[in-house]
């Protein structure tokens, strides 16, 4: 029988956690016609300062899709799929790039905004609700132990 250890514990409740913030993700994004995924895509394209190592000054000329698949750790063919789709509803444009012409950068539209601020308060609203039994200090604390650990697992990568 597998003994309980902490590291053990911290992993599946992080799993857990992760499932769970999808599924009321995708509660708040059914609305707006999109799914979570799609609305994280719209975030690193609109450069959002609250992703982890997002590089802002790129965001400035357009990021390209492979881009955005390392950072979500997606495959490409499904960020390919998935920039398919916000191309198709509107929310973001493909630019040809001037250096290499096959490639395109991605940027948001004005819809594509309009997306991200009617989903602004939803998003603050879950996330007070989330975070309501944690103090500001536990809340920063937290946010500086979960960028530790990320930050592990992108050195080894």
């Amino acid at each position: 029988m597998r003994k309980e250890t902490v590291e053990e514990s911290l992993v599946l409740t992080i799993i857990e956690l992760a499932a769970q913030m999808t599924k009321r993700g995708d509660l708040l994004t059914q609305e707006l016609g999109i799914t979570t995924q799609q609305w994280l895509i719209l975030l690193y394209i609109h450069g959002d300062p609250n992703i982890p190592f997002l590089n802002a000054q790129r965001m400035k000329e357009g990021v390209f899709a492979k881009d955005i698949a390392e950072a979500l750790d997606v495959s490409k063919p499904n960020i390919a799929n998935l920039v398919n789709i916000l191309s198709q509803k509107g929310l973001i444009t493909q630019i040809e790039d001037p250096i290499d012409r096959r490639r395109k950068r991605l940027k948001i539209t004005d819809k594509g905004v309009e997306v991200i601020d009617r989903m602004e308060y939803k998003r603050q609203e879950a996330n007070q609700t989330m975070f309501a039994a944690l103090d500001q200090n536990e809340r920063l604390e937290m946010l500086q132990l979960l960028h530790a650990c990320l930050r592990k697992l992108k050195r080894t990568d």
